[in-house]
């Protein structure tokens, strides 16, 4: 009986460390799929050009979009960041050129996982190491966020100068609140270089402490925030336009077709008018953004 117990657990041991190399070899193989992908997708960004002379990278974000958990969903994990949008402008003029997964972990239907980048520039020879944190959808592997663990820099310190600063306050009117914030964003988008990355969170963050008397202050109103002002920053908004308006007692809701810049190439948006929601509540007499999204 000890010998056939014994038997039993050597098989049940056999099984669980297969299983768990079966996990790891599969979210590996979709990490791979991904940056293949990502860096094929990335080297046309790089080279082709559009009619107006601007890297056509809508379809490497399009990719990055797909295979990420919704942003909306992840933002109290990513502080209000956007980790597609993040990762495609730390990670595209680097190609990568390769990348070595390691250190894969899984546990159920969550994983981790470090990747180190070969970048196709000639002047970064080290590589470059990321983290991800993944999530299990329907029994399909998402990204949940990407971690860069380079030394950082101290970016903190960075002082921003808007070039045009002026104190906000909401408005009357709903969408008199809305022009005035997205007026805003586009007086002070030049202070935004997505060229460097390290310099763009203080700038980002900059403008949104500038804007937040605009909007609510609860929780799912600063996650709305964040995620329309990173967005619209980094697809450098220089126009924009209501097309649709509902007004319901106390609640308000736009239609706004954005026209993108031309001064950044990350942007890529040249040919595109990007559709987006956003929402408004009457509070006290004066109407504070309370929502948006982004229509796909």
């Amino acid at each position: 009986m000890k010998k056939l117990i014994a038997t039993a657990m050597l098989v049940f041991m056999s099984v669980s460390s297969t299983a768990e190399t079966s996990e790891d070899a599969v979210l590996s193989a979709f990490i791979d799929d991904f940056f293949t992908e990502f860096s094929r997708l990335s080297a046309a960004a790089r080279g082709a050009k559009d009619s107006s002379g601007q890297s056509t990278t809508m379809p490497l974000i399009s990719h990055s979009m797909t295979h990420f958990v919704r942003s909306t969903e992840t933002s109290r994990i990513s502080s209000g960041e956007v980790p597609e949008v993040d990762l495609v402008a730390k990670l595209v003029f680097h190609g990568p050129k390769s990348w070595v997964i390691s250190d894969v972990r899984v546990a159920g239907d969550v994983a981790r996982a470090d990747v180190a980048f070969t970048s196709v520039q000639p002047r970064q020879s080290e590589p470059i190491p990321f983290a991800f944190r993944f999530i299990r959808s329907e029994g399909n592997w998402m990204f949940l966020r990407s971690i860069d663990k380079r030394p950082k820099k101290v970016i903190e310190e960075t002082v921003v100068v808007l070039p045009k600063a002026q104190k906000l306050e909401p408005a009357k009117s709903a969408d008199s609140t809305l022009k005035a914030y997205l007026d805003f964003l586009v007086a002070n988008r030049s202070v935004v270089d997505l060229k460097k990355p390290a310099t763009m969170r203080p700038a980002v963050k900059k403008i949104g402490d500038e804007i937040a008397p605009l909007w609510r202050a609860d929780a799912a109103s600063k996650r709305a925030r964040n995620e329309a002002t990173t967005k619209l920053l980094f697809q450098d908004i220089e126009s924009w336009l209501i097309i649709e308006e509902t007004l319901d007692g106390d609640h308000w809701s736009a239609l706004v077709e954005v026209t993108m810049g031309k001064r950044n190439p990350l942007a890529g948006f040249s040919k595109i008018k990007p559709k987006m929601t956003f929402e408004a509540n009457n509070e006290g007499g004066s109407w504070l953004l309370v929502g948006f999204a982004l229509k796909r």
